[in-house]
């Protein structure tokens, strides 16, 4: 497998992962929650994007399996932290007082935190792949890639998919929101 291929293959499984809240309502206004959620979730995909562009340099300038291991270990590790950062980020947002409040607010945190999860699982497989041979270490790595691709569903994390109408006005009308569009 070709470190190109490799790179490529990380920006569509990354980059996609960072395009990225039972019944009752909440006492923070729409707009102000989705103000917060798109300031988290927005630094989050900044943060992801741009430790994917790293990984991708590293990766194709690497000289050997460890110099690529190094810079996969730092996106995994650096989106594994992010993903965190951001689910903490929904957590502390509230819960919007619209209907079902609380249950979309509980499932963007678990999406993020899903996320985050995969992006970790991902990190300790990387970890523990040896690097004496380059074939068994970039198969390792492709694995490793395609159970985080199949564990995390960029969509699940999206605040703008929440299936509220209201949440999806206020998401349009929050600034913060906007500037993210």
């Amino acid at each position: 497998m070709s470190r190109r291929w490799l790179a490529c293959a990380l920006s569509v499984v990354l980059l996609a992962g960072s395009v990225a809240g039972c019944g009752s309502s909440g006492d923070v206004a729409a707009e102000k929650w989705a103000s917060s959620v798109c300031s988290a979730v927005g630094a989050w995909q900044v943060t992801v994007a741009d430790l994917t562009r790293k990984a991708n340099e590293g990766v194709a300038a690497a000289k050997s399996p460890q110099e690529a291991r190094t810079s996969l270990l730092a996106l995994l590790g650096g989106a594994e932290t992010a993903s965190e950062k951001a689910r903490a980020g929904v957590v502390k947002a509230g819960i919007p007082d619209v209907g079902d409040g609380k249950k979309h607010a509980d499932s963007l945190a678990k999406a993020i935190g899903v996320a985050r999860d995969a992006y970790g699982k991902a990190r300790k497989a990387v970890e523990g792949l040896a690097t004496d041979q380059d074939k068994t270490f970039y198969d390792g790595v492709a694995a490793a890639m395609e159970t985080l691709k199949s564990e995390y569903k960029p969509e699940s994390a999206d605040p703008t998919k929440l299936s509220s109408p209201d949440l999806r006005k206020a998401f349009d009308s929050a600034e913060t929101c906007k500037a993210k569009q």
